[in-house]
């Protein structure tokens, strides 16, 4: 039998028999971040932006607080903090989403249960490392759930979640199912992770073409939006495109396209070889085309043309 089949009282039995376990203790842990604080420093200004992701950040602490959650750690932007019952740490994520929607600031966070070791104020061990990995990889006004803790949460809580299919973590060599906690469902996504360092020192600066619009991106500039939002860098007003669809940056000298949606992105080089990418990263090289949400063939009005040149 499992959590799902199980009614409320079992549940409850049942996970806090295993709440201790082995050599460490057995928790949920969550990440929870502000998304975006930097460019909010650089639209509000400094005094400004301070005081809104201090204010969110009390928020978040107060609500974890108010959910019998513990916190572990809190940085410039988020908070790390765990519970020992997974529903607390649902409604927490909920009540968090909630807060920070009426505050107008994105967040995004992950959640995992499983053993942790507490050293020096601190916790360690695979499922910290999960949960952040799962904060990695939710876009805005998302928080994902692993396996682990939906299948912890009661029947009616289940229902409140949409599996996103199964992802591969950095860091993991078998996939994970992972589901979504959000105001904006989504459907279910892939994952692979496939890119290189650039060969050499050269530097290379990144040109992207839309519609007349060219912007050039080096390794010293910061990202670039791409989505349906006004406020993306480069708005792409498309029924395929998502509101904060993708982003562009450089890593260590190379650049990546990193898509956030729901449907995806393709990439088509110039050898007219495509490759979509869901809610990961993947190198761009040479020259090619960026479809947001659909096929590059049927997709010509909305089309990205790419170009990776030696600076």
């Amino acid at each position: 039998m499992n959590a799902m089949q199980m009614d409320q009282n079992d549940f409850y039995q049942a996970h806090a028999v295993a709440t201790q376990t082995g050599n460490g203790t057995r928790m949920v842990v969550m990440f929870v971040d502000i998304c975006g604080s930097t460019r909010m420093f650089a639209d509000y200004g400094n005094e400004l932006a301070l005081a809104k992701t201090s204010r969110c950040l009390r928020k978040m602490v107060a609500i974890i607080k108010s959910r019998s959650g513990t916190i572990v750690n809190t940085f410039g932007d988020g908070v790390l903090c765990t519970f020992t019952m997974p529903e607390m740490a649902f409604h927490a994520a909920l009540d968090i989403q909630n807060a920070a929607r009426d505050q107008q600031i994105a967040i995004h966070g992950g959640v995992h249960s499983g053993t942790v070791i507490t050293l020096e104020d601190s916790i360690y061990g695979d499922a910290v490392n999960v949960a952040s990995r799962l904060a990695d990889l939710a876009k805005k006004e998302e928080i994902l759930l692993s396996k682990e803790v939906m299948t912890l949460l009661s029947p009616e809580l289940q229902n409140q979640v949409r599996p996103l299919g199964e992802l591969t973590l950095k860091g993991k060599t078998l996939p994970m199912e992972v589901y979504l906690l959000s105001s904006q469902q989504g459907s279910q996504t892939a994952y692979h992770n496939v890119f290189t360092l650039p060969q050499g020192q050269q530097e290379l600066k990144l040109e992207l073409t839309y519609q007349g619009t060219v912007i050039q991106l080096k390794a010293s500039s910061s990202e670039v939006t791409i989505g349906r939002a006004n406020e993306s860098h480069l708005v792409i007003d498309s029924d395929y495109t998502s509101r904060h669809h993708a982003t562009i940056e450089c890593r260590r000298g190379a650049f990546f396209l990193i898509d956030h949606s729901s449907n995806g992105s393709y990439l088509m080089d110039d050898k007219k070889r495509t490759v979509k990418v869901k809610r990961e990263m993947h190198q761009l090289h040479g020259s090619g085309v960026i479809s947001l949400g659909t096929e590059p063939q049927g997709n010509q009005t909305y089309l990205i043309a790419y170009r990776v040149i030696a600076d």
